[in-house]
């Protein structure tokens, strides 16, 4: 009886409590009692009950039941916050290049700039996994993959992010591409051979992209409408390119094909990107989670490595991403944060043009649950003296010959109000690097207790004041 009564609409109040039926429970006792609820069946809302006693409760109690009853299930609903989740896979670490032909890469440097861009947006790390290198066979990719899915919920937030060797391979659908090549991740253990009478055997242990698509549009369903997912690629596929004369290149072998392949095919250049195979799973128009691609170079593109700011071989797409992500301010979205990547990437990467797809590239950047970032500098302690400070940011980053920049100690909250540590002038810039001429000589800036030194960015009557962070 308690149970339906909860249950009914205002006007439908008419009914009392028989009592008599119920244990003698004390006034403004808690109880805690199943509502069944569409999928939300098997919860337990506690609620309190204010005067279950004879006589019986009049139509303005049962209202006041009812209407606290309904209060606690809008806070519960409400409290079901917005998840953030991820999926970093990094390959690197290829084994046997004598008999696999996958040469090394550096993507296992990759996983700390994404994961670390991710934690200034709020992501939890226990919401972030991480597959790398031996844990990343096309089983172990396919199993991290049917997790993500099984733990996400609607209106999450899911960023999965590759760094990797990309391949392309003849299509195994047919008249699908139309180059008739799959675009595929190049697992841990894979094996590259342009021997066709062993393209069944070999091509199996390659991720192809509808087996990619099919995921995606199992995580699309699951997340719902009001869900968000980016996907961000660095690797690439290209089969015209060689080895650059600096940098790594991820992905130069030729496309792997059967001997059934149609030759005439290959010169077409596919760039229609990701995820536009047919999948299995039908994608739910209605209640589906809009989604988003970014590819460090298109398809007949090689994707180069690059250096951080440590000096340290990473993805040029992994770098502009963190780069990108750690200064957002204002209103983002995906498309805006996009034209910053692309910024940073014509710096890093000249030779190759990241591409953005999708349904969402309009939407607000993680359904406008992102985190806006004081932007931030580091030193390049490498070039530095104690009289020039060379700055891995430069006029992109606001960093234009003539301002004067400051230096202040950890945890500086407001550097309007506190003593610098060392001051100085900006003497020259190139777009993504710059250097300062202090005003004093200052060798504290370099002592190792201060590790990599970032600096915390805002402006003022044409200046820039600088924060340090250790």
């Amino acid at each position: 009886m308690l149970n339906r009564t909860i249950m009914l609409k205002l006007t439908e109040l008419q009914e009392t409590v028989d009592t008599t039926k119920l244990p003698a429970y004390s006034s403004n006792m808690l109880i805690s009692q199943e509502i069944p609820a569409a999928g939300y069946a098997g919860f337990h809302f506690p609620f309190y009950i204010y005067a279950i006693k004879k006589p019986p409760l009049n139509y303005f109690d049962m209202k006041k039941i009812c209407f606290s009853a309904l209060l606690l299930l809008m806070c519960f609903f409400s409290s079901q916050a917005q998840t953030k989740r991820a999926l970093i896979i990094a390959i690197g670490d290829y084994p046997d290049f004598e008999t696999n032909k996958w040469k090394a890469i550096n993507s296992i440097n990759d996983v700390d700039l994404i994961k670390n861009a991710l934690l200034k947006q709020k992501f939890p790390e226990t919401n972030i996994s991480t597959l790398t290198d031996a844990a990343a066979t096309k089983e172990g990719i396919e199993n991290a993959f049917k997790k993500l899915v099984s733990d996400a919920g609607p209106g999450d937030v899911v960023v999965i992010h590759i760094s990797s060797h990309g391949q392309q391979l003849e299509d195994d659908n047919e008249n699908e591409e139309s180059d008739g090549l799959d675009e595929a991740i190049v697992p841990y253990g894979a094996v590259y051979s342009m021997d066709k009478s062993i393209f069944n055997k070999v091509s199996a242990g390659y991720y192809r992209d509808d087996q990619f698509g099919e995921m995606v549009t199992q995580l699309r369903n699951r997340l719902g409408s009001k869900g968000d997912l980016l996907v961000s690629i660095d690797a690439c596929h290209s089969g015209s390119g060689t080895r650059g004369n600096v940098a790594l290149a991820r992905g130069n072998n030729a496309p792997m094909v059967s001997s059934n392949f149609a030759k005439k095919k290959l010169p077409e250049k596919d760039e229609a990107g990701v995820f536009k195979e047919n999948t299995r799973t039908k994608l739910n128009i209605s209640n589906s989670s809009s989604y988003v691609v970014l590819s460090g170079a298109q398809a007949q593109e090689l994707n180069f490595e690059c250096l951080d700011d440590q000096n340290r071989a990473v993805g040029s797409l992994s770098y502009a991403f963190s780069k990108a992500i750690s200064n957002l301010s204002g209103k983002i979205t995906y498309r805006t944060l996009f034209a910053q990547i692309e910024d940073v990437m014509r710096e890093k990467a000249p030779k190759q043009k990241p591409v953005l797809e999708g349904d969402g590239i309009d939407r607000e950047l993680f359904g406008g649950k992102y985190v806006r970032q004081e932007p931030y500098i580091t030193i390049n302690p490498a070039q530095s003296t104690s009289k020039l400070i060379a700055l891995n940011g430069g006029t992109v980053s606001g960093c234009s010959p003539g301002s004067i920049v400051a230096f202040y100690a950890s945890g500086t909250a407001n550097p309007a109000s506190a003593t610098p540590l060392a001051k100085g002038t900006i003497s020259d810039a190139t777009n993504f690097t710059s250097k300062v001429k202090l005003d004093t000589e200052n060798t504290d800036l370099l002592k190792k207790q201060f590790g990599h030194l970032s600096l915390r960015l805002s402006t003022e009557t044409g200046k820039l004041s600088w924060g340090l962070i250790l």
